[in-house]
C-alpha cells in the first residue's frame, strides 16, 4: 500500500449491487480526495445554508396552499350565488339587472379561478425547489477542490495516491439509467491514509450518503476528531 515515505497508494472500487444481487462496476466516475478541514467548513456552511432556505421554503409552501384552500371554498360557493340571484332577478321581472349581475359572477369567477392558477404555479415552484434544497445533490455542487483526483476504470477501479496521515473525504457521484428511469449515487467517504486504511476501498451501497443534515454532520464531526 505504500508508495513513498509521504504518501500512501489506496485503491478502490466503485460499484452498485442492483435487488437482483447483481454487481454493477460504475466506469469513468471521477473520485475527489478532499481535506477533511475543507469539506468540514463546507458542509457545515452549506446545511446551515441549507435549514435556512428550508424554512423560508416551508413557509412560502404553507401560504400557497393556504390561499389555494380559500380559492376552492371561493369557487365552491360561485354556482349557489349564480344561481340564487340569477333567480331572483328573473323572479322580479328585471332581466336586465339579472343579465348584469349574471356578467358580474362570471368575472368574480375568472378572478377566482386565475387567482387559484397563479397560486398553485408559486406552490409548484416552491415544491420543486424543497425537492433540490433537500437532495442529497446540494452537497456535492461548488465544492472545494480535492488534493488529488482520478477517474474509474472499465472496471470501476481507482487508485489514489494520498498524503499519508492526512484526514481526507473521498468524494464521488454517478448516475445510471434504467429504461426510463435514472438513479443518481453520491459517496462521502472519510479517510485517514496509513491508519484506517486496509489497502483497498469500496464505494457501493454500502456507503452512499442519502443527504441527510444528520447523516452529513457527522463528516465534520469526523474532521475535529483526533487522528492520534
Amino acid at each position: 500500500m505504500g508508495c513513498g515515505a509521504s504518501t500512501v497508494r489506496v485503491e478502490g472500487d466503485v460499484f452498485i449491487v442492483t435487488n437482483s444481487g447483481v454487481s454493477v462496476k460504475l466506469a469513468l466516475v471521477e473520485v475527489q480526495a478532499v481535506p477533511g478541514a475543507e469539506v468540514a467548513k463546507f458542509l457545515k456552511a452549506r446545511i446551515d445554508a441549507t435549514i435556512s432556505e428550508s424554512k423560508n421554503l416551508q413557509a412560502a409552501a404553507e401560504e400557497a396552499s393556504a390561499r389555494i384552500s380559500e380559492a376552492d371554498q371561493n369557487l365552491k360557493k360561485l354556482p349557489e350565488e349564480d344561481e340564487r340571484f340569477f333567480q331572483l332577478r328573473l323572479h322580479r321581472g328585471q332581466l336586465g339587472d339579472a343579465d348584469e349581475l349574471f356578467g358580474g359572477l362570471q368575472r368574480k369567477r375568472q378572478a377566482a379561478f386565475e387567482a387559484r392558477g397563479s397560486w398553485q404555479k408559486k406552490l409548484d415552484e416552491v415544491n420543486a425547489r424543497l425537492a433540490v434544497c433537500r437532495s442529497t445533490s446540494m452537497y456535492f455542487r461548488d465544492l472545494p477542490p480535492g488534493v488529488v483526483s482520478v477517474k474509474t476504470d472499465a472496471d470501476g477501479k481507482f487508485t489514489l495516491n494520498l498524503p499519508r496521515k492526512q484526514k481526507v473525504v473521498l468524494l464521488a457521484q454517478a448516475r445510471r439509467q434504467i429504461l426510463d428511469k435514472t438513479e443518481f449515487y453520491y459517496w462521502m467517504v472519510p479517510l485517514v491514509p496509513d491508519k484506517n486504511t486496509t489497502g483497498r476501498g469500496f464505494l457501493s451501497n454500502d456507503n452512499l450518503v442519502n443527504g441527510t443534515p444528520e447523516e452529513i454532520r457527522t463528516l465534520f464531526y469526523w474532521e475535529s476528531a483526533s487522528t492520534s
